[in-house]
């Protein structure tokens, strides 16, 4: 296989990881902005059947940390293969400081995009799981109150 169309692959992975990615943060903000929505409206029994929201956002949320994981991987393996390619050219054509830091500015592009790609997952990732165990703790306590109210 050609090594510029594995460079190539790297940036189609890096967009496919941050668009899934993007919709799995817009999902599930509205999943845990209707959930805390419920909670404030409704009373406990139904509060405790509609668990179910949680439960989709939970599912979804191991794409974002492998997307933040993944990311880097794939943005340096298209460096790589950018650097590859580039030492090859340089080599059959003679070395110019111009041609070899262009190049190598090329190159370096994929291992930004994946950093960046890895930082907006990981970010996401956090700030959805600290909503997550702010529901839960907010359910335990009314699953508390519920309890000793009785």
């Amino acid at each position: 296989m050609d090594i510029v169309i594995l460079h190539k692959i790297a940036f189609i992975v890096l967009g496919i990881i941050f668009i899934v990615a993007n919709y799995i943060i817009i999902l599930s903000s509205i999943h845990i902005y209707k959930y805390k929505n419920l909670t404030e409206s409704l009373e406990d029994e139904k509060l405790f059947n509609n668990l179910y929201l949680l439960d989709n956002v939970k599912k979804k949320m191991w794409f974002l940390d492998f997307g933040a994981t993944t990311s880097p991987i794939v943005g340096l393996f298209g460096t790589i293969m950018a650097l590859i390619v580039s030492f090859h050219s340089l080599s059959n054509s003679g070395a110019e400081v111009s041609r070899i830091s262009s190049s190598i500015g090329d190159a370096l592009e994929a291992t930004a995009i994946g950093i960046c790609v890895s930082f907006w997952c990981y970010l996401f990732y956090r700030f959805l799981s600290a909503e997550l165990k702010n529901i839960e703790s907010h359910i335990k306590l009314k699953a508390l109150e519920v309890a000793f109210s009785e």
